[in-house]
């Protein structure tokens, strides 16, 4: 009875010793651009003690701050999403980390307008997009005049924009695109003929 006693207390102290640092990461740091999402870092277990990984959880290797990389353990990897520049970790339960991860701002394609000169008439409305290739994590702000010009906001958010002209000859409506890596424009020149002036009867 001494002996079992013996070994229970020998393997509560064991155990944390044998379940610390449970992963084994092939790489321990990895560089991701914001946007891309990486593959390339394996993760197996250092450890199967009754065949079960450290805290029976083994799906909780993650990144510690989602807002600058979204990463999770997925089979025999990690999948590594980078959302905007910075440092982050996947966190050991005992301290300090698995792997650093440094998300760094890649080639971003600028903003464009899908139709830059538009005719229109007065008072009739008319749609205004923008096009970006990263539209999903871009920020757009939507503004009446010329390019430069933050001094009357149309409108928050989203790639298109209902735009009623209210004047002649011309009117300028600009788009600004922002990402947590750059910041991109785009113009559009809504044209609209003056009104016919009616002939006087006599």
């Amino acid at each position: 009875m001494r002996v079992r006693s013996a070994f229970v207390v020998a393997s509560l102290f064991l155990a944390p010793a044998l379940f610390a640092d449970a992963w084994i990461f092939d790489k321990s740091e990895v560089v991701v651009e914001v946007g891309q999402t990486d593959q390339s870092v394996r993760v197996d277990l250092a450890y199967n003690f009754g065949g079960k990984p450290p805290n029976g959880t083994p799906g909780m290797l993650r990144s510690a701050d989602n807002h600058i990389a979204n990463a999770y353990r997925f089979d025999s990897h990690m999948v590594i999403t980078g959302i905007s520049p910075g440092d982050t970790v996947v966190p050991k339960e005992t301290g300090g980390y698995y792997l650093k991860i440094h998300v760094v701002c890649g080639t971003e394609l600028p903003v464009r307008a899908e139709q830059p000169i538009i005719a229109a008439r007065t008072g009739q409305a008319v749609q205004l997009r923008a096009l970006s290739e990263i539209a999903q994590r871009t920020t757009f702000l939507w503004y009446a005049g010329r390019i430069g010009d933050t001094s009357q906001l149309l409108a928050i958010g989203g790639t298109e924009l209902t735009f009623t002209p209210l004047t002649s000859p011309k009117q300028y409506v600009w788009v600004s695109a922002i990402t947590p890596c750059s910041s991109t424009a785009a113009e559009f020149e809504i044209d609209v003929p003056p009104a016919r002036s009616r002939a006087v009867r006599h």
